[in-house]
């Protein structure tokens, strides 16, 4: 008796703790402001169109809009990630960008496609991909979560000057009007804003049916 007792006791603070991290995953995936966010990723990429800014600069906006485009589709798609899929997505949507280092170091040009980094290509994705299945325990969780942000990574880049996707069998730069990237942006800020608006209306739903409870004493 008496230990049944004390599950029952533990069982409403094990269920609140649980709801506690649950919200806390909720509040990391939703963006207070995503109409702002998409906004300051199309006029991050008007500066670096418009002005020569320095490669430190550059490279700052540019990491910083892959990781904005990553928030914003996570806020619409991967919310129901755990914590470490979630890093790992936003850690993919920008260590692919690894592979311009050898280029900086070696001074080499990077306008053609055949100078472009191949490991931006399907290949990547497939590796990961293939990763995430095999490795066992928590590893897959931060596999998954680079497959995802580097699709991500990949879906701006396609906007943004293109990738070889095709390579090996091709170094094409495979590539979509930026018009199409950043009224992609702006729909999932006004989806984001519509589910941000719909969490605080059950949050006051929640509430009032609260203060109509019963006190037990």
């Amino acid at each position: 008796m008496y230990n049944r007792a004390r599950d029952l006791q533990t069982e409403p603070k094990q269920a609140t703790a649980q709801s506690v991290r649950n919200m806390s995953l909720a509040r990391m995936c939703r963006v207070d402001r995503p109409g702002w966010l998409a906004a300051g990723i199309i006029l991050g990429d008007a500066m670096l169109n418009w002005t020569s800014p320095g490669l430190a600069m550059a490279g700052a906006i540019d990491e910083s809009a892959h990781v904005a485009t990553t928030l914003l589709i996570g806020g619409a798609s991967i919310k129901h990630m755990d914590g470490l899929e979630r890093a790992g997505a936003y850690l993919g949507s920008m260590a692919i960008d690894v592979d311009h280092v050898p280029l900086l170091v070696l001074k080499l040009p990077m306008e053609s496609a055949e100078d472009r980094p191949v490991t931006h290509s399907l290949v990547t994705i497939l590796a990961l991909t293939s990763a995430s299945l095999l490795v066992p325990g928590r590893p897959r969780h931060l596999l998954k979560g680079l497959v995802a942000g580097t699709i991500s990574h990949f879906l701006r880049d396609l906007a943004t000057g293109g990738v070889p996707l095709a390579w090996p069998f091709s170094r094409r730069l495979v590539k979509v009007p930026y018009v199409a990237y950043a009224a992609l942006l702006l729909a999932l800020a006004i989806r984001a804003s519509g589910d941000n608006r719909g969490h605080a209306g059950a949050q006051d739903a929640r509430s009032m049916l609260r203060a109509f409870q019963p006190v037990s004493h």
